[in-house]
């Protein structure tokens, strides 16, 4: 009896230990409820959207079409090479029997317009020659032997100045070139073409490349 008597009064201790072990092990295994975020913690952040669906009865997009670009001019190319100015033609001298001799002033060659030629060499004539072609007057320069030296060729303004022709600056500028001539000794003669103006005529120049060197040297262009 003592023994049943003991056991009563262990019984409930014992069940009010093992009730608080186990409100313990559920309390401790239980998850833990966590607090949903608040709208400040995101107030940061863009705010995702899901694409909206095309509808069905949208028209199709288009296809993208080539167009064609015009092509631009190259800026880097080199500027044209200007046209080359064009030789003036051969002074030729028409055959004639006896060249009238033209007279110097003290040496001095006066040609038309004011223009002079001072200190013709002793040995030097000059005579008037008939131009191939269009007949008008030259002026012939020669040595002691009749070798030819010079030509020259004085044309009145008014007729370089032709109507649907060049203009008369392009028609006068000054040149200063190099040349053959085949028709003053029997092999090609070297000569040096000299063209220019006054203010009323256009003069044009040949001479020998060598030896006739007193021909430019000494002349003076009248105003």
């Amino acid at each position: 009896m003592d023994g049943v008597r003991r056991l009563r009064r262990l019984r409930p201790a014992w069940l009010g230990l093992a009730f608080s072990c186990g409100c313990a092990l559920g309390c401790g295994g239980a998850p833990q409820r966590t607090q949903p975020p608040s709208a400040a913690s995101h107030k940061d952040q863009v705010a995702m959207r899901a694409p909206q669906a095309q509808p069905a009865n949208s028209d199709p997009l288009g296809t993208l079409q080539p167009v064609a670009v015009p092509a631009q001019p190259e800026t880097n190319k080199e500027p044209p090479t200007p046209a080359a100015e064009a030789e003036p033609a051969p002074i030729r001298v028409a055959k004639q029997p006896a060249p009238e001799p033209f007279p110097l002033h003290q040496r001095d060659l006066v040609l038309s317009g004011g223009v002079v030629i001072h200190d013709v060499p002793k040995s030097v004539r000059v005579r008037t020659v008939a131009e191939a072609g269009s007949e008008g007057a030259l002026l012939e320069v020669v040595d002691g032997h009749g070798r030819r030296l010079a030509l020259i060729k004085q044309t009145p303004l008014t007729e370089v100045a032709l109507p649907g022709g060049e203009p008369l600056l392009a028609q006068s500028a000054a040149t200063h070139r190099e040349a053959q001539r085949d028709d003053w000794d029997k092999t090609p003669t070297a000569v040096i073409v000299d063209r220019f103006r006054s203010e009323t005529h256009l003069f044009t120049i040949e001479r020998r490349a060598t030896g006739a060197e007193w021909v430019i040297g000494g002349l003076e262009l009248g105003h």
